[in-house]
């Protein structure tokens, strides 16, 4: 426990960071100098603000009430502090901000679309193993915290001095003889190398990329199962697609996420540069996207293109869950998928509320179901492998 004078400026800084994301406060000289010389206000200060750009950018009653109750929640706890050691409101403290942050504005409302039959199984007891590369010739190898650099030789890569996975660039038909290969990740686990045209990919937990060591020929194609974010090298001679299980996805050079896991739908979001995109049971229309756009495969096969905050479609790279507007049941479901756990409804109409959630992903998985908890109108409960929301 903290002695009296160290807890009192602990709870300061806290106030502090209330007051200055007051709606209409503008910072003064004086508050951008204490701020600067004041890391712990600072550091609250940024949360806060972070939290109140997110209840803005909403502009709903939801939004300013939830920020009107944080900041009440702030000074009553300034009446009760006496009488509460400072581990058990500092924690308070940061779940609070959390919960700003991660957008908790529920909206209790049915799904218009399919309803959810209230029991969502995801068995996965398997411990989380390292990313797998694997060649056409059937060699495996474990990418974990040291990787044995002979061995990764055979695969024609090499770990730079950033600790990256990188293929050799501009290599020719000179050089070793082009192999197919796959990386695999596991579930709650995601991995970012670059490919032998400089291609940066992201690939996102539960997902598999099949690549050619060298770009050779006419395009440059790769295929995914599950989800992965693309930097493309631009290379107006060899396009780049991806090839998926539902969709394709043609580029030269752009910044894109795509979407094809199991039980989800298809999607290619763009968010800079230009990309085609059509289906793999029409591959002779192609549907030109705009940065911006979001393209989904719907269940008739057509293609529906909407402008979209692309930010909630890249999130998870940047190691964050980002959700918005959608149920309950699909939250905890991509919840439970990326910690590889289970998950049941024991109150089946829970699956079809709806709302916005924005937390860390790389984090134990309580720290998200005390998040999941500050909501109120349910509680989720883990017990072995299987989360229980009632």
């Amino acid at each position: 426990m903290q002695d009296k004078e160290s807890y009192m400026a602990d709870l300061e800084d806290m106030f502090k960071a209330v007051e200055l994301n007051e709606p209409g406060h503008a910072l003064s000289a004086d508050d951008v100098e204490s701020l600067t010389s004041d890391a712990p206000a600072t550091d609250a200060c940024r949360t806060l603000f972070c939290a109140r750009v997110v209840t803005d950018e909403t502009g709903d009653a939801f939004a300013e009430s939830e920020w009107q109750r944080l900041r009440n929640r702030h000074y009553d706890s300034q009446r009760k502090a006496r009488r509460v050691r400072i581990a058990r409101i500092t924690t308070w403290f940061a779940a609070a901000c959390v919960a700003v942050a991660a957008g908790f504005f529920l909206i209790n409302k049915a799904a218009d679309a399919d309803i959810d039959d209230g029991s969502i199984a995801l068995v996965s007891t398997d411990k989380i193993k390292n990313v797998t590369l694997q060649n056409d010739n059937g060699s495996k190898l474990s990418l974990g915290a040291t990787v044995n650099r002979t061995r990764l030789t055979a695969f024609q890569a090499v770990i730079d001095a950033n600790g990256q996975l990188v293929y050799r660039q501009n290599a020719t038909a000179d050089d070793e003889d082009v192999q197919m290969q796959a990386i695999s990740t596991p579930k709650g686990k995601d991995f970012n190398f670059i490919l032998s045209d400089g291609t940066r990919v992201w690939l996102n937990g539960g997902s598999h990329l099949e690549y050619p060591s060298r770009f050779d020929g006419g395009e440059r194609a790769v295929k995914l199962t599950g989800e992965a974010y693309f930097a493309v090298a631009k290379d107006a001679a060899h396009p780049f697609i991806i090839r998926s299980g539902r969709m394709e996805t043609r580029v030269l050079g752009t910044q894109l996420n795509v979407c094809d896991y199991d039980g989800r739908p298809s999607a290619v979001t763009l968010v800079t540069g230009s990309a085609e995109v059509s289906s793999n049971k029409n591959l002779q229309s192609y549907v030109r996207l705009r940065p911006g756009q979001n393209a989904e495969l719907e269940r008739d096969g057509n293609i529906r293109v909407r402008y979209v905050d692309t930010g909630l479609y890249t999130a998870w790279k940047d190691g964050f869950f980002s959700f918005d507007d959608i149920t309950l049941g699909e939250t905890m479901r991509r919840i439970a998928d990326w910690y590889g756990v289970n998950v049941v409804f024991d109150r089946p109409e829970l699956t079809r509320l709806h709302l916005r959630y924005y937390n860390e992903r790389n984090v134990p998985l309580a720290d998200n179901i005390s998040t999941l908890n500050s909501f109120g109108t349910f509680k989720v409960v883990l017990k072995g492998r299987t989360l229980h929301v009632r």
